[in-house]
């Protein structure tokens, strides 16, 4: 898809939590999310941060990605809103109109700024995840 295609459905409501899975590798000793986990971890990502809608709920987001699509791992769903990454000079899409996503996925968007910026960036919706704590766990039910 073109870039074009990507940003076609920009996200406004600043106060729309997007939901993020975090990786058990991306847990430091104590047990908490570290920065990276809210940045684009891989050159494949092409500065784009993976992240599902509200609408889906925490709970649900957590299933459809260790569950439906088999190969996702998790220790639990975070969230950073919209309006949280706008701070941060992110823009966030809704591109679940795009046959490679799901319904209800939505991109957070560094790909604007040079990869050297990457981490300052995301430090900004880390520390904004992180004091919203996270929104579901497995241990949760």
């Amino acid at each position: 898809m073109t870039d074009v295609d990507r940003r076609a459905y920009p996200l406004d409501n600043a106060e729309e939590v997007l939901l993020r899975q975090v990786h058990p590798h991306f847990l430091d000793a104590k047990g908490e999310v570290m920065r990276v986990a809210f940045a684009p971890a891989h050159p494949r990502e092409e500065g784009l941060l993976s992240t599902r809608r509200e609408e889906v709920g925490p709970e649900i987001a957590f299933a459809e990605w260790t569950g439906a699509r088999g190969s996702g791992a998790s220790v639990g769903t975070w969230g950073v809103s919209v309006g949280d990454a706008a701070g941060a000079e992110l823009p966030c899409f809704d591109d679940s109109h795009m046959p490679e996503y799901p319904a209800y996925h939505a991109t957070v968007d560094f790909s604007d700024h040079e990869h050297a910026r990457h981490k300052q960036l995301s430090r900004k919706i880390w520390q904004a995840a992180v004091a919203r704590g996270c929104l579901f766990r497995p241990s949760d039910n």
